[in-house]
């Protein structure tokens, strides 16, 4: 569930900000934190 959630949480940063350097920091802590979960 909460690697759902993450990916989820990273979608919805992908759809606010087309190409930004902070929304992929955003995502990489996103997938880094989905790790951690499982």
């Amino acid at each position: 569930l909460c690697s759902f959630t993450t990916r989820v949480n990273a979608d919805v940063y992908f759809i606010l900000v087309d190409n930004s350097r902070e929304l992929r920091f955003l995502i990489e802590i996103d997938l880094y934190s989905q790790h951690s979960c499982w």
